[in-house]
């Protein structure tokens, strides 16, 4: 087995050093000069082209910009045919066509991750979603093993998955930013909110959602909420829109 990595950011240099970790052959090419030459310690000498990267390849993975995908396969000059699946959640099958046309077995490999960073580790205990056929489907259960939980799914279904991993990953940091602002003003750190947060996720994957809600919402605690709305009002207008929003969501759940 020899795998391929076309573009190596946060997504693509995790895959590498992932493979690197577990002794798997791998071959690779990122389009940015100045990172390869800094990356080629790292994760080791990369090929010259990424015609070379999908022709010594058995499966190659792209890990390139969502918006680039296309125009990268459709310039692609290939001798051979082989496998080869995309890592973006919001795109479908269509984008690899014009590889499907020259023989590939096209299809998309999502991890449900957040990569903040290069690192093997976000590629262990997780979930990704799998679009395509059953043959590279098969083969990348056994790269994975037991450290990806791979899930076949639809259209429909991968789309879900990426909205919802937005929401919850992107729209929580928007939250803990706020957050963040308001402890400055006290002269406090977000690090005093760590506990409180761990915790959250120990209940949520405990007692589930529903449980899991607390505070003055959950306590129908009107006066501390209107204390809040008026802060915010005076403070940070910009917030109190969304306060009012989940608030009013929250109640209503209650």
């Amino acid at each position: 087995m020899k795998l391929g990595i076309v573009g190596a950011g946060r997504v693509g240099g995790s895959l590498a050093l992932y493979f690197k970790e577990k002794n798997i052959d791998f071959c690779w090419w990122t389009l940015n000069d100045k990172k390869r030459e800094n990356l080629k310690s790292l994760i080791g000498n990369p090929l010259l082209s990424p015609e070379k990267v999908f022709e010594n390849s058995d499966l190659t993975f792209i890990c390139i910009k969502d918006d680039e995908i296309a125009n990268f396969v459709q310039n692609l000059r290939l001798t051979k045919s082989g496998k080869v699946v995309h890592v973006s959640g919001s795109l479908g099958l269509d984008v690899l066509k014009p590889l499907k046309t020259k023989g590939f077995e096209t299809g998309s490999f999502h991890p449900i991750q957040t990569f903040a960073i290069m690192s093997p580790d976000y590629l262990k205990n997780i979930y990704a979603s799998f679009l395509g056929k059953d043959d590279t489907y098969e083969f990348l259960k056994e790269v994975f093993k037991e450290d990806i939980k791979i899930l076949r799914v639809d259209e429909n279904q991968k789309f879900l998955i990426h909205l919802s991993s937005t929401i919850s990953s992107n729209f929580f940091i928007f939250l803990l930013r706020w957050s963040e602002r308001i402890l400055k003003k006290g002269g406090f750190e977000l690090d005093m909110l760590f506990p409180l947060i761990e915790n959250t996720l120990v209940n949520v994957k405990g007692q589930g959602v529903h449980k899991s809600i607390t505070g003055p919402a959950k306590r129908k605690d009107f006066d501390t909420l209107a204390k809040h709305e008026k802060y915010l009002t005076r403070n940070f207008p910009e917030l109190l829109k969304v306060y009012l929003e989940i608030t009013r969501s929250l109640l209503k759940n209650e």
